[in-house]
């Protein structure tokens, strides 16, 4: 991993404004409302799937990655990663992240074998898709991360869910992310920092709106209007399109704000709510508040 010598660029903050809209799918907003999944997981079921490219899916291929795996040992702590060493790393569906060596004893080791290993997938069985994966390395206190896989090819926006794994895990390390394009290498020169607290609130936030979503099914259309919300900040989501804008009139905002516990949420995290409907929440004057 090459080294960066000077970080005084600006510690970017973890916002939606960082990207376009996502779309708006059937599928996606009947999930929303799903009773029997946790927010946790309705969250992470959103997020979008990047599958194996079909190049790698041949059994002779799959076995040839699957022995160089053979007597590796996995990680799931980046705390336990070696300082100056690059490591491949993948986020389960589910989640989970795991680490591996880049290279071990001169095989250069891939994120599908890293995957199935990781899951114990029994030959013949499909090797799931991935919310994300990539390359890692570290020194004493920071972390540096970029999308580089050729097996799974995952978008920009795949590094929400990466960020949200780590930051759960060390959110007092200093974490870099390299921005353009994808990358064989981890050049951390290339690399900015990013604000952990940033996408912790953020998260929290699509947390929260899914949280009302369960328990107020009964609100039909404030829950629609939540929903809305929810796939406008959710920019790994499955069917994110920077083609796709949401609409909100000044009339829906006045309903969401009339119910004491949305209108508490969207004050808190007023910053995060899509520029239309800040605009919108602006014309209410003071901090939003409406009476009831």
């Amino acid at each position: 991993m090459r080294q960066k010598s000077d970080y005084t660029s600006e510690s970017l903050n973890w916002t939606p404004s960082m990207f376009q809209p996502l779309g708006n799918s059937k599928s996606q907003m009947t999930e929303l409302s799903a009773v029997s999944l946790t927010p946790m997981e309705l969250l992470l079921r959103s997020y979008k799937k990047y599958p194996l490219l079909e190049g790698y899916k041949d059994l002779r291929t799959i076995r040839s990655e699957n022995r160089d795996y053979e007597g590796v040992e996995l990680l799931n702590n980046p705390t336990d990663l070696i300082s100056g060493r690059d490591y491949l790393y993948v986020i389960t569906e589910s989640g989970q992240i795991w680490f591996a060596p880049q290279y071990v004893k001169g095989n250069k080791l891939t994120h599908g074998g890293l995957l199935r290993k990781a899951l114990k997938i029994p030959e013949g069985e499909p090797t799931p898709p991935v919310l994300s994966a990539g390359l890692i390395g570290r020194d004493e206190n920071r972390f540096f991360l970029n999308l580089a896989s050729g097996h799974f090819i995952p978008g920009f926006n795949a590094y929400f869910p990466t960020l949200e794994t780590l930051s759960s895990i060390i959110p007092e390390k200093e974490v870099y992310i390299q921005f353009v394009g994808h990358y064989k290498s981890l050049d951390a020169r290339s690399c900015d920092r990013i604000n952990f607290q940033g996408v912790q609130e953020n998260q929290s936030f699509r947390l929260s709106l899914l949280s009302y979503i369960q328990e107020n099914s009964h609100k039909v259309a404030l829950c629609d209007s939540v929903r809305k919300i929810f796939s406008a900040i959710n920019v790994s989501g499955e069917d994110f399109s920077d083609e796709k804008t949401f609409t909100f009139s000044q009339e829906e905002v006045n309903e969401l704000f009339k119910d004491e516990k949305l209108a508490e949420l969207l004050k808190k995290h007023a910053s995060l709510c899509p520029e239309e409907m800040q605009s919108l929440m602006s014309n209410l004057g003071g901090d939003f508040g409406m009476k009831t």
